[in-house]
């Protein structure tokens, strides 16, 4: 399970979503995605590549160990970015959508210069360009 196990109770329906979605993927999309994971370059370079990484992890993972986060944590050029949150497992976005929510709008704060998003709204709006050439955002979620 994707959620950490304290968290299943509480969050059973987004687990049964999550699960009526996974439902609804054909049996040969998920064999290319399982050896597409399996087969998959190693990519940590551009976690210290870019100045501007978001990188994000579940405290208790089932899918990574925290040896793998700490290592691809240290790569970052800027650590600020590179959070663990508590109390979650692989499925952030259902179990701290609040952090999560919070740790997306602080880093977009922090590389767009002129801006406006309302969350509570569910609107994004940002009025200026970007102050930097390339951005890669990494939710390891």
């Amino acid at each position: 399970n994707l959620f950490m196990e304290e968290n299943r109770y509480k969050l059973e329906q987004e687990i049964s979503f999550v699960e009526s979605m996974a439902r609804g993927v054909h049996t040969s999309t998920l064999v290319h995605y399982m050896q597409a994971m399996k087969n998959r370059p190693d990519r940590q370079y551009l976690l210290k590549k870019y100045e501007h990484v978001l990188f994000i992890g579940g405290e208790n993972d089932s899918q990574f160990s925290d040896d793998a986060y700490n290592r691809q944590l240290r790569l970052l050029r800027d650590q600020e970015f590179g959070k663990i949150i508590e109390n979650t497992g692989h499925m952030i976005m259902y179990e701290a959508p609040d952090d999560l929510q919070k740790l997306v709008y602080s880093f977009l704060k922090s590389i767009i210069t002129d801006w406006f998003i309302d969350f509570k709204e569910k609107k994004l709006l940002i009025t200026s360009v970007f102050h930097f050439t390339k951005l890669i955002v990494f939710f390891e979620v």
